[in-house]
């Protein structure tokens, strides 16, 4: 009888997570309180389905010093494999832009995609970094120029620079960019300056330069952007974060939350939960699910060293579990404790990492489920904190291998976004016919 009932548990949660086959340009409405139809009279559209899966690369670097593609494939949630919806290789983009081997997923937020572009220069020097912003339901593109304040060594590019696309159909058709980059000087102290662009303006606008009042530059919360990377570890870290109420969540340093606004400028600095008075957390993701701000933290065992814990190195950390809250609204700080759940539950062992035996890869935005990637066979799982259920998801074992600390693999989460008020409004951005 037990069986029986973990067989239906476990049809019960894939029935969940799949989804009918959506045909381009099909209009629909989905029953949930959030995804309402929304907008003006005359560009009154429907949210699209829930999550359907993840874009990722297969494994193949170009060279040292360019970043990897981290797309060409497509790891779907639906339980019968079907026609894919969406090219996973944007051939569409790559038909009309140069050098296109070269470009790159950085981001996705709410059906549209954000790309880095290195187009080649006429002069033989350094390419200069460009952005696409894409929908692959409408397979429609806008080209984003650069800010032109990158690193020339494009081995640098990841590491010195942040981006976020910024996009809320429920709010508006248009999209932001917000880009940290750290201006790095030759004593070890660090400069994040802030870089933002709007599709309505069409243009980027710079903290360092007359955007941004001096006044602003001081603000009481812009104290993260100076600091010495020798001694200071307040940088942002990972690539989770989230879009909750038009405002942008990012990890800082190991056990802090910023918050800005789609001009980039600091509206907060948030702790991160705290489980007990004599050990540490650490936050190893934020996002977006239910419309809440969702926070998972890394939970040390009571008594270890607080320098281990505290290491950002993380085969010098520790951990029993995980444990996951959540922010009740931008206007607090008060986080409430929603879940926690224990490795041993998890991956069937006491003692696991993250970044070195595990990663989050995101939680899914309407249920209580989040997506992990195990390190030793290459292999997504996910874990149901309503049924404390743990099922096992894809494997990319082939074409990566056991995932290690220089052999990463990224998961891009995708929900589609079929209508076509984002191009639409924008007007003079150069479109993609879908060829049907």
């Amino acid at each position: 009888m037990e069986g029986r009932r973990r067989q239906l548990r476990n049809a019960g949660t894939e029935a969940a997570l799949a989804a009918p086959c959506l045909r381009r340009r099909t209009r629909f409405a989905v029953a949930t309180a959030r995804r309402e139809i929304h907008g003006d009279p005359l560009h009154r559209t429907a949210l699209p389905p829930t999550l359907q899966g993840f874009f990722h690369g297969t494994g193949r670097a170009y060279s040292d010093d360019l970043p990897r593609q981290e797309f060409g494939q497509f790891a779907t949630l639906l339980r019968t494999p079907t026609v894919p919806v969406i090219d996973p290789s944007f051939s569409f983009i790559a038909k009309v832009l140069p050098w296109t081997d070269h470009i790159f997923l950085l981001d996705s937020r709410n059906g549209l995609l954000l790309f880095g572009h290195l187009a080649p220069d006429a002069d033989d020097t350094p390419p200069d970094l460009g952005f696409i912003v894409c929908n692959p339901a409408t397979e429609q593109w806008v080209a984003v120029p650069g800010c032109g304040c990158v690193d020339d060594d494009l081995s640098l590019i990841l590491l010195t620079t942040h981006v976020s696309l910024l996009f809320d159909p429920a709010q508006s058709s248009h999209f932001h960019l917000v880009l940290f980059w750290d201006d790095l000087d030759i004593d070890g102290t660090t400069l994040t300056t802030v870089h933002t662009y709007s599709s309505e303006a069409g243009v980027w606008s710079h903290s360092e330069n007359d955007d941004w009042s001096e006044e602003e530059r001081q603000g009481p919360w812009e104290w993260w952007r100076r600091r010495d990377i020798f001694t200071d570890s307040s940088s942002l870290c990972g690539s989770s974060r989230a879009l909750v109420d038009g405002l942008l969540y990012l990890i800082l340093g190991r056990d802090r939350i910023l918050r800005v606004d789609a001009e980039g400028k600091t509206r907060r600095v948030i702790a991160a939960p705290s489980i007990h008075v004599d050990s540490e957390t650490y936050v190893v993701f934020v996002g977006q699910s239910q419309g809440l701000l969702h926070c998972i933290v890394e939970e040390g065992h009571e008594g270890v060293p607080l320098s281990h814990l505290a290491s950002d190195d993380p085969r010098m950390r520790w951990s029993y579990g995980l444990s996951v809250w959540v922010l009740q609204g931008s206007d607090t700080q008060q986080w409430t404790f929603k879940h926690r759940m224990t490795n041993l539950q998890l991956f069937g062992n006491r003692s696991y990492r993250c970044m070195l035996e595990y990663h989050v890869v995101t939680m899914h935005p309407d249920r209580n489920l989040i997506f992990f990637v195990r390190h030793r066979d290459a292999r997504m799982i996910s874990y149901d904190m309503d049924r404390q259920e743990v099922q096992a998801l894809q494997s990319f074992r082939d074409n990566f291998g056991p995932i290690t600390l220089f052999n990463r693999i990224t998961l891009t989460p995708y929900v589609p976004y079929l209508s076509e008020l984002f191009l639409g409004v924008i007007g003079a951005h150069k479109a993609v016919e879908v060829l049907l």
